[in-house]
């Protein structure tokens, strides 16, 4: 197999030559499915992960009345989660309250009913904007994982800044972006640090390979590139390289999204690649560019830009 990728059913092997940012020839698989949920049942039974982290492009929902990314995994693939033991899903959009004298488990975000989680969970309604949370979408999240099955209990934790943290006391202060329009990036990457803590919090109580933990973040968080650090851009190396768990990354696009904000983006020449002719009329693509690096592709037209 090209470049030691495997072949998932209904799958085609594609290369196409270097583009800007990628310097050598890129070879990837492209595989059909029906639906989201074939796709990431696809993933899960290829790869076995023990940390599954799906990634966003965050979407305008005021300028749309289109289900929002977080929505979709929200109402279709949460339950395929569950299906396939994983129980433990960590939010980079909600506050996080893990601290050294007490287990992740201590703080259940999915335990919680309003106005607890207004006070200790949802980022101020300025900082949630400038990072893309979508609080709204939080609470329908939690409240869905409450619905699920209650012999299998799905518990969703925060994966943003700690209630300890000396920063939480300043959050407001994030909130301002730069003249780029990015947020902060002292509050990313503190995000970034606190979504690994959580993790690795609810992996060590077990050894390798008896839990499957899953990750809801934006995209630039959960890739693979980058330095091995987990308070960096993005944690993907760092769990790879630095940690014993099996991690898989796995983004959710559709072409108004890989469209949106990226043209100055490392990844956007392969967006352009993409957008030509890996684009499903139904159904979805699944791209697999890497060991452990999928990208599921929706059609136009599905999701909030």
């Amino acid at each position: 197999m090209p470049n030691g990728l495997s072949i998932l059913p209904n799958c085609q092997t594609v290369s196409y030559p270097a583009v800007p940012t990628v310097r050598k020839k890129t070879t990837e698989v492209r595989c059909q499915f029906d639906s989201a949920v074939e796709a990431l049942q696809a993933v899960i039974q290829e790869e076995d992960p023990d940390i599954i982290a799906f990634g966003e492009t965050h979407p305008n929902e005021a300028k749309s009345t289109k289900p929002t990314t977080l929505m979709l995994f929200t109402e279709q693939l949460l339950p395929v989660l569950q299906q396939n033991k994983c129980f433990d899903l960590v939010v980079e959009g909600l506050i996080s309250d893990l601290t050294k004298d007490h287990p992740a488990t201590d703080y259940l975000a999915s335990k919680l009913e309003m106005p607890q989680l207004e006070k200790y969970y949802f980022f101020p309604p300025k900082t949630a904007e400038a990072v893309g949370v979508n609080n709204d979408g939080l609470v329908k999240l939690l409240g869905k994982a409450k619905e699920l099955p209650k012999n299998l209990p799905f518990h969703i934790y925060g994966g943003g800044p700690s209630l300890d943290d000396p920063e939480k006391i300043d959050i407001y202060k994030y909130s301002v972006v730069s003249p780029g329009g990015e947020p902060d990036s002292s509050l990313q990457k503190l995000i970034s640090e606190r979504t690994v803590d959580v993790t690795l919090a609810l992996l060590d109580q077990v050894k390798p390979g008896k839990k499957r933990v899953a990750i809801y973040s934006g995209g630039e968080h959960n890739d693979l590139t980058g330095r091995a650090q987990k308070n960096g851009p993005s944690y993907g190396k760092f769990f790879r390289k630095k940690t014993p768990y099996k991690y898989v990354k796995f983004n959710i696009l559709t072409p108004e999204l890989m469209d949106k904000g990226h043209f100055r983006s490392p990844i956007y020449p392969v967006y352009k690649v993409w957008l030509k002719n890996a684009v499903p009329a139904k159904g979805v693509i699944l791209i697999k560019q890497a060991e452990g690096s999928y990208t599921m592709i929706l059609p136009a037209g599905t999701l909030a830009p």
